[in-house]
Parts: structure tokens; sequence; C-alpha cells
């Protein structure tokens, strides 16, 4: 006894494929239509299609506080971190220069190009100002980096092999403590 139930063309012709390939069925037909049945909605077995852009922010939208990212930033502070991880690598670039080539090296390709000295220095400001924007915008308590300058400029010392930090800049680590 086999029931004709209305089906896509090409929902049928799959579900017939993934019969007549894996099983040896006399009645298709009448297999589709109790796969059908069983499954019930015949649009589950539609091919998914990928949803366009607004159907992503429809279905976002939809999932309430589940559709923030899982980190909870805003755009404009992922935009501060990104510059300042950005520029964290110039000062990386600049510092593998001058252990590369020295200080004083210049690039021999641009006239008047600056020195690799001059560079860091840039780059180091261009950090400055990355991270007084983080502290400006709240994204870091500007407080508590003058705090941890201090801190590491009284501790750098025991792991320094050649380098002296003066003592007023380790003093500036006791009188936080203070």
């Amino acid at each position: 006894m086999s029931t004709t139930i209305p089906i896509d063309p090409i929902i049928r012709e799959r579900l017939a494929w993934i019969i007549t390939d894996h099983a040896n069925a006399e009645d298709v037909d009448g297999l589709i239509a109790e796969i059908v049945q069983l499954v019930g909605d015949q649009k589950q077995l539609a091919p998914r299609s990928i949803p366009s852009s607004v159907e992503r922010q429809a279905a976002e939208m939809e999932r309430g506080p589940m559709a923030e990212h899982y980190n909870r930033l805003t755009p404009e502070q992922l935009e501060r971190l990104a510059l300042l991880a950005e520029e964290c690598a110039e000062v990386i670039k600049a510092v593998m220069k001058i252990q590369r080539h020295g200080y004083e090296s210049r690039n021999p390709t641009i006239a008047y190009s600056l020195s690799n000295r001059q560079a860091l220095a840039q780059e180091i400001g261009h950090v400055r100002a990355a991270i007084s924007l983080l502290c400006d915008a709240g994204d870091v308590n500007s407080g508590l980096t003058l705090l941890s300058r201090d801190e590491k400029l009284g501790s750098v010392q025991g792991w320094l092999h050649h380098a002296i930090v003066p003592d007023a800049w380790r003093d500036l680590s006791g009188a936080a403590e203070r």
C-alpha cells in the first residue's frame, strides 16, 4: 500500500539516490513516502542555503543577549586594541632592525630616511599614543599603568645583565609602596 505525498522534485531525487545507492529497495516511492512521513516537514530535508547578511543579522537580533560577541568588546574598543597591537609590532620591527644593523643605520634605498634610532623613537611615540587612547577611553586605568611601570623599574635590575636602572627610577617603586 503506497501513499503518494507531494514532495519537492530535488528532495525526491536526493532521497531516491540515497535509497537506491544504499539499499535494495523495490518500491522507492513507497520508501520515500515513509521517510517523509517519519521526518515530517519536507523542508527539513531540503538542502540548506547560505543565509544572506540580512538573514544573519535578523537571526542574531532574535537571539537577544547571545547575539553579542563573546568578548563583549565594542567596535571602538577593538579598534583601539588593534592600534596598540599594530604599534607594538612596529616597535618590535624597529628593535630587530637595530639588533641587525645598529642604531645609526638607515634604509639605503630611501634618501634622507630616518636612522633606526629615530624610527624606534617614532614607534615608541606611536605606542604611547595608542596607550593614551586606551587610558582616555577608560579601557585601561592610567594610574595602574604608571604604578606597574614604577614597580617594573624597581624590580627589573635583578634580571638585567648589562644595563643599570638609575637609583632615581628604582626609588619610584618604593615610593609607590609607601
